[in-house]
């Protein structure tokens, strides 16, 4: 796996996209103090995860992305992409990801929201670090050395200088897998610890819930009893309501009669009070129309005088506003000449704003339709990104797909080998404990009788039975694995059907222009009068179908018809729409002109299924042979209209050309001929899964059934157990052993069988297919992709300048029509204002008026009030004598009325009496009806029926008796008293928690299962760990004492291991350069030291080579002769591993393949430059 791309955009000083390529073994990153070199070892660093902002020389994450410069404004993103290229033919870094480039994201935005890709695809960080464990890259591993690392190598302690040896002895991944397994080891003890206080808890509930059940149910039954007895008291209660009702309304009727009665004198007493009343109505009324008419008399009088007084006001109030009007008019008549001055000058102003605007509108429309333009191309551009990146995701994730499958296959059957190994090593182990068991037993036969016997019968039928139920769950586990296997190809069949069925009807095997074509046909319903399309009518033979495929390249979309006028018709639509694409005119009565003698050719029109007559025109004078110099040989003696395919697609026309297919993507023969493959699996498949239910459902009936049988033999048994076990105690341990043995035995050889089958399956199933396709489709959309956002990326640009220079001109235009408007309202408000003056003046001219007119029907009023006044007086004095006549009748009549009313209060006084008394009555009878209703609403209420049901039973049982009631009362104190220890949950409650404790004692048993396999598991990892750590530092050490002599012309180094555990144990470096015995590494200069650090650095790629090695200005600190050895040291090391190199040592350039310089023509913003050797002499 090698480094093959770097893009960065906005990272650091990095603001525009930057690619920088890594083709050759060795690239020199070079260029001034401050530019932004050591930008790009961060920029890898950041991508391949590194979290630490110090790290990467910042304060802040937010400092890796560009911050602005006096040019530039700061970006709202970071976005950094490793492209790796990788050697198929060696194991991809994780099952799952074996694709021959490898893409490693990241993205920071300035919110601080962050996201990992992988693939192009969003991820976890874990994603990324697992997918470089053992590898020797990472953050901080040895294959990235920055500034200042390599002397820090040396004086750092010898536990962190062992990080550098675990990953370069690549058990990072196991170290991993450790942690993994302890984490869960501590979770599965915990739930352990959790059950086992849950079975506790759980059985002292039992307890307590059994003795709430039993308490229940004998609540219950008491209660029972006591609702009989209620039942009973309320029906005779019921009864003796119902007769007291009964005799009430007998009265009530009764009292009716006497009432009616009474109302009826009462009502002739009634009718002469009102015939006086009417009397005395009919003189009160004439008597206040006397009073009426001598009150109005007086009023007329006096209204008379207030008349002539009022008008005699009004006359002189009229002539003062006449005066005052007149000043008004003039005043107004001034004010409307000033109005009408300004008016004019604003108008003129208004003019001149309107040619303005005009101006201004004119050049906004032509920028709209440019902004319009550039803004469609943008929109264009995006939604061409989006669909190939939906494409790009929907091919990866079906590949992910097919390689995790492929992976869960392998790590399953490395598990089923060791599981065989496990099983035979124990095989041993058993049969030797069997043995030992079974002599123990034969002792003790001497002492066994008939109860021996009889148990020994049983045993031997529990045995039988646990093999049944052993054979059945191993019948059943196996269908089940098969079912579950038959679950996921259903499942992915389904998914790739959906997937060709998509691709088919959305036509992504035509070109684009006949998708248009025939989109546009579907939607006039012209398609349906056609004779379809060719891709639809042709199915080549399997043997020809690549054949078929390139003798109609480009025709597979074309539309048939036979008839002439439909074809003109589609001929000129296609033009109005100008697609490009074609149809076919099919001819009927076509006879084949004959065939050619040739062994290996085959015409054309026989290697087609079910070909239509009509289209075997097309296929005249073509013939398939299996290879090229067959056509050749045969395409000479072919009329020229003719030609031969071979059978990889090559095309030999008679005419002389010759076309040689490139790759493609499959075409509509390949889709449709997969859509017919899946769907006949598929069809399979879905019997196979009916068959497969059956079956398991047939094995649980029958699992059931068994261990039915057992636990009746079960039972037997620990009967007669129990009378032999004091007698018999020594015999029942060995014959316990033995059954324990032979069992774990059995289990032991059954579940070896099971794993054996397994290892055959596993190994004769079939890798995966159509990864190489997928690949193709992949590099292909991944090369569309990066030019489709170099073309946005012009269209964003040009989008956002016509975009702020519209924004310009439409403030402009906005502020000059703010103007027009305000002097336009300035000349509409004097206008009103010069209305509001003539309005004015037109109503004072119209009172003025009006006051004239007034005053002269006020003086004509006038003189008539007071000749009105004298005629009232003489009406006043004749009419006061007839007043005080009707005065005296009235009086007489209202005494007689008085002592009629006497005689009526006496009948009315009687009628009341009795009214009372019925009234008594029907109030004592409501309530005997309420006390009866409440009583069947009680009834019902508790017993869910109406009191009628009940008739029977009362007359059964008779009247309610003291000694019922007495019952009644005893039975209700004690349910008051038991009440308080009812729970009516408790029987519910009971079997909850009973079943509940034996599902928790079922999961401790697997947990502790669980628990022992992975202590197993940890021991292994270790075991491994240790072996692969002790062999990686023991070679990466002799390397090490062998290269120190090399660099230092003598001298000697060694690695020692600290005491202790060799998994935690630090690394010391000792070092003793020619002629010197140093006591500390300390003491070593800075060049020794940077020489010391670079032969261990490189003896570790020695062992683990990494796929690539960053070197940031490592050459400091050592001189002309010790760089020559360096760069010697890095061209060996260049044939196994890549080499970046960021340096200012012309020595060290002349080493490198290719030189990158880095610069800042804009302050504050890198460039990265690609450069030849010869250009090192320029450079400065």
């Amino acid at each position: 796996m090698r480094l093959q791309k770097l893009i960065i955009h906005g990272f650091k000083s990095f603001f525009n996209r930057t690619v920088l390529s890594f083709d050759e073994d060795i690239t020199c990153i070079v260029g001034p103090n401050g530019c932004g070199k050591s930008n790009v070892v961060d920029a890898i660093k950041w991508a391949l995860g590194e979290q630490s902002a110090k790290a990467l020389r910042g304060k802040g994450m937010d400092d890796v992305i560009f911050a602005g410069s006096e040019k530039r404004p700061p970006m709202g993103m970071s976005e950094v992409t490793l492209v790796f290229e990788r050697d198929i033919n060696e194991p991809p870094p994780v099952p799952w990801l074996d694709f021959p480039e490898i893409k490693v994201g990241r993205i920071l935005h300035r919110d601080g929201t962050s996201e990992y890709r992988l693939q192009n695809l969003p991820c976890r960080l874990k994603d990324i670090v697992d997918v470089f464990l053992g590898t020797g890259l990472g953050a901080r591993t040895y294959s990235i050395i920055e500034q200042g690392k390599i002397s820090s190598l040396i004086a750092s302690r010898p536990d962190e200088r062992r990080a550098l040896f675990e990953e370069a002895a690549k058990i990072s991944r196991y170290k991993s897998r450790r942690r993994e397994a302890a984490r869960r080891l501590t979770e599965s003890t915990h739930n352990l610890d959790r059950i086992e206080d849950m079975i506790r808890e759980l059985g002292r509930r039992v307890n307590t819930l059994k003795r709430q059940k039993e308490a229940a149910e004998q609540y219950e039954s008491l209660l029972t009893r006591l609702n009989e007895l209620e039942m009973w008291r309320l029906l005779d209660q019921h009864q003796q309501l119902t007769a007291q009702v009964e005799q009430h309304r007998k009265r009530a009727v009764e009292l009716r009669t006497m009432l009616e009665g009474a109302r009826v004198n009462e009502q002739a007493e009634k009718n002469k009070v009102e015939v006086l009343s009417l009397k005395k109505q009919e003189a009160d009324i004439t008597y206040r129309d006397g009073v009426q008419q001598y009150v109005g008399l007086e009023k007329g009088v006096s209204s008379q005088e207030s008349v002539i007084k009022i008008a005699e006001n009004e006359i002189r109030h009229e002539e003062e506003t006449a005066e005052r009007t007149k000043k008004e008019l003039g005043e107004l008549a001034e004010r409307k000449k000033r109005k009408e001055l300004l008016v004019d000058q604003s108008r003129e102003k208004s003019e001149h704003l309107k040619a303005v605007v005009k101006i201004k509108k004119e050049e906004l429309t032509l920028l709209e339709i440019r902004y319009t333009t550039v803004k469609n191309d943008k929109l264009e551009g995006e939604g061409k990104l989006n669909e190939i990146k939906k494409k790009l995701f929907t091919f990866e994730k079906e590949k992910a797909q097919i390689e995790a499958q492929e992976a869960s296959s392998q790590l399953r059957l490395k598990s089923v080998e060791e599981g065989i190994a496990q099983c035979r090593a124990r095989e041993v182990e058993l049969g030797e404990e069997l043995t030992a068991a079974v002599t123990s037993r034969d002792t003790c036969l001497a002492d066994q009788g008939g109860l021996k016997e009889k148990i020994a019968a049983l045993n031997t039928e529990i045995s039988a039975t646990d093999e049944k139920i052993a054979a059945l769950s191993r019948e059943r586990e196996v269908l089940l694995g098969q079912h579950l296997g038959i679950k996921e190809r259903v499942s992915r069949l389904s998914g790739e059907l959906g997937y060709v069925r998509e691709m088919i009807a959305r036509r992504e095997d035509l070109s684009e222009g006949n998708k248009r074509f025939l989109e546009a046909l579907e939607k006039k319903n012209l398609l349906v009068e056609t004779a379809g399309i060719m891709v639809e009518r042709l199915k080549p033979h399997d043997d020809w179908r690549i054949a078929g495929e390139a003798l109609f390249t480009g025709m597979l979309g074309y539309v048939l018809t036979a008839d002439r006028e439909m074809a003109l018709r589609l001929i000129d639509m296609a033009k109005t729409l100008k697609v490009s694409t074609g149809l076919c005119i099919t001819k009927e009565g076509f006879t084949p002109r004959g065939t050619v003698p040739l062994e290996d050719a085959v015409p054309a029109r026989e290697c087609f299924e079910e070909l239509d007559p009509q289209l075997e025109v097309l296929l005249d004078g073509w013939y398939f042979t299996p290879d090229l110099p067959a056509a050749l040989a045969l395409a000479e003696t072919l009329p020229l209209h003719g030609g031969c395919v071979t059978s990889d697609g090559i095309v030999v026309s008679a005419r002389g050309p010759v076309l040689v297919p490139g790759k493609k993507a499959a075409s509509g023969f390949a889709f449709r001929k997969k859509l017919e493959l899946l769907e006949g699996e598929n069809a399979t498949l879905k019997k196979e899964d009916d068959a497969m239910a059956s079956k398991i459902r047939g094995i649980e009936e029958a699992d059931q059934g068994v261990k039915k049988e057992r636990n009746l033999h079960t039972s037997a048994r620990a009967e007669l157990e129990k009378a032999l076990s004091q007698a018999n105690e020594a015999w029942n341990k060995a014959e316990t052993s033995v059954k324990v043995l032979g069992n774990s035995r059995q289990l032991n050889g059954e579940r070896l069988s099971q794993l054996l089958k397994e290892l055959d399956t596993l190994k004769g199933a079939s890798g995966s297919k159509g990864l190489k396709t997928l690949n193709e489709h992949i590099s292909t959309l991944q090369t569309t992709l990066w030019q489709t956002e170099d073309r946005l990326t012009l269209h964003n640009e040009a989008f956002l300048n016509v975009h702020e220079e519209l924004g310009d001109l439409k403030v402009a235009v906005q502020t000059w029509e703010t103007k027009l408007l305000a002097e336009d309202a300035q000349v509409e408000r004097l206008r009103s204002e010069i209305r509001e003056v003539d309005d004015q003046s037109r109503l004072i001219t119209e009172a003025r008026g009006h006051s004239a007119e007034r005053i002269k029907v006020l003086n004509e009023q006038l003189v008539t009030a007071r000749e009105r006044g004298k005629v009232l007086a003489v009406e006043l004095a004749g009419h006061k004598k007839i007043h005080d006549e009707l005065g005296k009748q009235l009086s007489l009549i209202s005494e007689e009325l008085e002592k009629q009313k006497q005689v009526l209060r006496e009948k009315s006084d009687a009628a009341a009496r009795i009214g009372s008394e019925l009234g008594s009555l029907k109030l004592e009878l409501s309530r005997l009806e309420g006390n009866r209703g409440y009583v069947e609403r009680e009834y019902e209420e508790k017993f869910g029926v109406g009191v009628a049901s009940g008739s029977s039973l009362l007359e059964e049982l008779g009247s309610f008796s003291r000694e019922a009631e007495t019952e009644r009362l005893r039975l209700r104190d004690r349910a008051n008293v038991q009440k308080s220890d009812y729970n009516p949950a408790a029987i519910r409650e009971y079997n909850e928690v009973f079943e509940k404790h034996a599902y928790l004692v079922e999961q401790k048993s697997d947990l502790v299962v669980a628990v022992k396999n992975l202590e197993k598991a940890i021991a292994l990892i270790t075991q491994t760990t240790r072996k692969r750590f002790l062999a990686a530092f023991n070679d990466i050490s002799d390397k090490f004492s062998k290269l120190f002599p090399t660099l230092f012309n003598g001298g000697s180094a060694s690695l020692v291991l600290e005491e202790g555990d060799p998994l935690e144990a630090g690394v010391e470096i000792i070092a003793q350069p020619p002629g010197k015995k140093l006591q500390s590494m300390e003491l070593l200069s800075g060049g020794e030291k940077a020489m010391t650090a670079i032969a261990l650095i490189f003896s570790m790629f020695l062992y683990s080579p990494s796929p690539f090695c960053i070197l940031d200005e490592v050459d400091a600190p050592l001189d002309e002769a010790n760089v020559e050895k360096y760069n010697e040291l890095l061209r060996k090391m260049s044939e196994r591993t890549q080499f970046i190199i960021v340096t200012h040592n012309r020595l060290t350039m002349e080493a490198a393949d290719r030189l990158y310089g880095v610069t800042m023509e804009e302050r504050g913003v890198s460039r990265a430059i690609s450069l030849d050797v010869e250009q090192l002499e320029d450079f400065g």
